[in-house]
């Protein structure tokens, strides 16, 4: 509101020139849109492209409200006439990337993400933004690439400890994912989603009490926040505060009526109460909802098994935990039950190469190499793709053992033309750790890799340049010699205090032997100290 004061009372000076006036009335403009006062706003920015029409940024700011308004065709258009204007334009690549996504056209936003982040290699929102297309792809270790850098350029920014969060709780690390959300809460106090994301995150830590109290802090901050109604409902259906629970999901179905997750939650509480054929009812209301939901068929097999339907609750904890790995009522319901969570069983989906198979394990999958105590690598695919060895290279690397394992992750897909996606990792062989990965084929694009005397660069297609450096590690030889002498010095260090001391079984050739303390206080007995004033001046 002061911004648009301000600027309007510049733009009401006569005299100002057309490209100054132009410039202002761009700006007035983004102002005007972030109030949401869209009409106003394309008024001033129509005006401004009259007066000064070579102006970059107008069309990337207008591109930006056209692709928040939905109109992502028009969108691009400007932000295409702001590249032709100006084509090192990191900020018009990031919002057409965005506008492609929306589209759907995976290749095109990817491509426009990565130019992005190659010309403003310093900036977090290109990175942030294109880590949020990988976790659409279901790519969290690529979105953690982008977000670790992210945060060391931008840490005060919570929206980005929320997806790093959400990358997190995709690869099962919740304690993580709850640090993440907490740091983001510490930037922005008043982040009811954040609020409601960590509580989820503690009711996946089973920390049922905690979950609640964030579900009531997000309800202070926005009253009729549907989503913090429905989970807090299903907190306190789960800490057995059923009529708590019953208001919460109500009200949350009062605001938003078709909510199959909150049925769901209602046919649980019914469960929980002992009426699973109420609670029958409400699983078929959230079927009509959402059939295919993983809360709703959890649900379904938990009223199942209350009712003695033990085949149908199993196919529905099964069908469960195929959407949602992470769903852990689901597999403890099948372990009730007497059957096994198939997903957590390995399974090699592609024979060895080069010594690596390629298995599978609760929806994820990993190189596996070595006997009898096998190494794994975590891999990533996209367009649920198998991934696929390409290439196995070992160098000696400061006297390390160094592995780089490529791999290909599928194809993305747009508009008929198909793009293979490769990634290489490289492996300390001794310690038997990753220690990183990166993208190192896009389409035509491949990745150059420099192996130096003390370490390996990968200046990788996504715009960013890996480089892993190796401090020297001694041989085994030296090694053994090192810890040969540090024996021989802690032996003499016994011995010679073994010598010092004085006990009784330590005999010398007459007797016992005297220590040298007791030998010390006897010298020091014969000196008698002086007793009046006038021995001591006399030196008696």
């Amino acid at each position: 509101e002061q911004a648009v004061a301000i600027y309007t009372s510049v733009l009401g000076e006569a005299g100002l020139p057309n490209d100054r006036r132009a410039l202002i009335l761009n700006d007035r403009a983004v102002a005007l849109a972030r109030l949401n006062r869209f009409e106003k706003a394309f008024a001033d920015f129509n005006a401004s492209a009259q007066l000064f029409a070579e102006n970059a940024a107008l069309y990337n700011n207008r591109g930006a409200v056209l692709s928040r308004l939905g109109l992502h065709k028009e969108a691009i258009k400007d932000l295409n006439r702001a590249l032709a204007l100006a084509p090192g334009y990191a900020a018009a690549y990031a919002n057409r990337a965005v506008a492609h996504d929306v589209q759907a056209r995976p290749v095109s936003a990817l491509s426009d993400f990565s130019r992005a982040v190659k010309l403003a290699p310093k900036q977090a929102q290109p990175l942030s933004a294109r880590a949020e297309l990988y976790l659409k792809q279901k790519r969290p270790r690529s979105a953690l690439r982008d977000l670790s850098r992210a945060v060391a350029i931008d840490a005060r920014n919570p929206q980005i400890y929320k997806a790093t969060a959400r990358a997190h709780l995709a690869l099962g690390s919740v304690p993580q994912a709850i640090q993440d959300l907490s740091r983001a809460i510490a930037f922005a106090p008043a982040d009811v989603e954040a609020f409601v994301d960590r509580g989820r995150a503690y009711l996946r830590a089973a920390d049922l009490a905690a979950a609640e109290k964030d579900f009531t802090k997000a309800l202070e901050l926005e009253s009729n926040s549907v989503a913090a109604l429905r989970e807090r409902g299903h907190a306190r259906l789960l800490l057995e505060k059923f009529d708590e629970a019953a208001a919460d999901l109500d009200a949350s179905l009062k605001l938003a009526p078709r909510q199959p997750e909150a049925f769901a939650y209602r046919a649980l509480m019914f469960k929980k109460m002992g009426q699973p054929k109420l609670g029958e009812r409400e699983i078929r209301t959230a079927e009509q909802y959402g059939a295919s939901n993983a809360i709703v068929m959890w649900a379904r097999g938990e009223i199942n098994e209350a009712l003695g339907n033990e085949d149908v609750a199993v196919t529905s904890f099964r069908a469960a935990l195929a959407q949602r790995p992470d769903l852990t009522p689901a597999r403890y319901g099948l372990g009730r039950l007497g059957e096994r969570d198939k997903s957590q069983a390995i399974s090699v989906v592609a024979g060895a190469v080069n010594g690596w198979d390629i298995i599978r394990r609760n929806g994820q999958f990993f190189a596996r190499r070595g006997e009898p105590k096998p190494f794994e690598v975590p891999l990533e695919s996209v367009a649920d793709a198998t991934p696929q060895i390409r290439d196995w290279t070992e160098r000696d690397v400061g006297g390390r053992k160094i592995g780089l394992l490529k791999y290909a992750q599928g194809r993305l897909s747009e508009a008929g033309k198909t793009v293979p996606l490769e990634t290489s990792v490289i492996i300390d062989l001794r310690r038997r750790e990753v220690l990183g990965s990166a993208p190192t084929r896009f389409g035509d694009k491949r990745a150059q890799v420099a192996w130096n005397a003390a370490s390996v660069e990968i200046i990788a297609v996504d715009g960013l340049t890996d480089q892993i450096a190796f401090t020297r590690t001694p041989s085994p030889s030296a090694v053994a010699a090192a810890r040969a002498t540090r024996r021989a010095r802690k032996r003499r260090t016994r011995q010679a205090r073994r010598r010092d001391t004085w006990v009784p079984w330590e005999r010398a050739s007459r007797g016992f032997a005297r220590p040298r303390r007791a030998r010390s206080n006897r010298r020091s007995r014969r000196r008698r100290r002086p007793r009046t004033l006038f021995d001591l001046l006399t030196g008696n």
